[in-house]
């Protein structure tokens, strides 16, 4: 019902925020695995190309999408709302395509699972012993997933050039940052005190241990990183002038590739346009060399073929930019 409003003109905006919201998705979607008590529960979630996207689709959700609320001051906050909704959205149209599909031939773990990703009953039914097996197989399929975060917070990397001649070096700040909320930032070593943020225990399960995680698989992209868990809490890396020229063209992109964030200084987006200027785009450029030489280029991520960054126009709010390039192939 909700992908057919873009036909009709008399309905209201919190039912075309709702279908904006059914496909946010992009049919980008995982299996996954809850333990509820002595119950495992199998459903399917989202994961959204750009956890910012969400972000900007909750600001804009109409009051009245709360409305079901006694008191404004109990209304739901918008993003967990979004959230849930793109998350049942998602679950139910999958069954409802799946229930025509024929039942496994099979008994066992695989076939119950199958039956409680598919029909209407989500329950995992299997003996307690084998729901625990499957559920730890699950688990670890899905940390390769998530290992750069969740739809909360995700793990950031500040690169911060040396200052001054007595500076040892570049230095990278690991990090967490809200997804709905850029400007919240925990610090590790905020993390392993355990003086995070209420809203980070509230939101982010064992911070300690998915930091931990998530640094371990970034560490095999940029070995520096690795290198720094050999400390008991390690919150920081510092390299030398090569290795952050590594990082700045080869390990950020992957990182930010693999779901991780990455805060560069100001003057990388100086040099981005620099760039562009040698292949002669011209005066189209102009109002982006002078938000960069201001200081306005809030973030940039370059990856494969693909540049983003955020900017702090005339508006109070920074806006989102993206260029694509096409791939040039070896011959050239």
């Amino acid at each position: 019902m909700l992908l057919t409003l873009a036909q009709q003109k008399d309905t209201g905006r919190s039912l075309h925020f709702w279908r904006a919201a059914a496909l946010v998705s992009r049919q980008q979607v995982l299996p996954a695995l809850e333990n509820n008590g002595f119950r495992y529960r199998a459903f399917w979630q989202a994961l959204p190309e750009q956890p910012e996207r969400l972000t900007e689709l909750a600001a804009q959700m109409p009051p009245l999408c709360g409305a079901l609320a006694e008191t404004p001051d109990t209304a739901p906050v918008p993003y967990p709302l979004l959230a849930t909704f793109i998350g049942e959205v998602v679950d139910s149209t999958i069954r409802e395509a799946a229930a025509h599909l024929p039942p496994p031939s099979t008994r066992g773990a695989d076939a119950a699972w199958w039956s409680a990703l598919t029909t209407a009953d989500p329950i995992l039914r299997l003996p307690t012993s084998e729901c625990e097996s499957v559920f730890k197989a699950w688990q670890s399929w899905a940390g390769q997933s998530d290992a750069a975060g969740n739809s909360a917070f995700h793990i950031t990397f500040r690169l911060d050039a040396p200052e001054g001649e007595d500076c040892p070096g570049w230095q990278l700040d690991y990090l967490l940052q809200a997804t709905d909320d850029p400007s919240l930032i925990v610090s590790a070593s905020q993390i392993w005190s355990g003086h995070g943020d209420r809203y980070l225990q509230q939101r982010f399960d064992q911070p300690q241990e998915r930091l931990l995680h998530g640094l371990a698989f970034a560490g095999r992209l940029f070995t520096p990183i690795l290198n720094s868990l050999h400390s008991v809490a390690p919150a920081s890396s510092i390299f030398d002038t090569g290795q952050a020229y590594t990082f700045l063209q080869e390990a950020a992109p992957l990182l930010q590739a693999s779901g991780f964030r990455v805060l560069l200084p100001c003057w990388w987006a100086k040099h981005w346009l620099a760039v562009l200027d040698n292949y002669g785009i011209g005066s189209r450029l102009q109002r982006g060399r002078s938000y960069a030489r201001s200081g306005q280029v809030l973030n940039l991520d370059i990856l494969p073929s693909l540049v983003m960054a955020q900017v702090q126009g005339s508006s109070p709010k920074p806006y989102d930019v993206e260029i694509k390039v096409r791939p040039l192939p070896d011959s050239e």
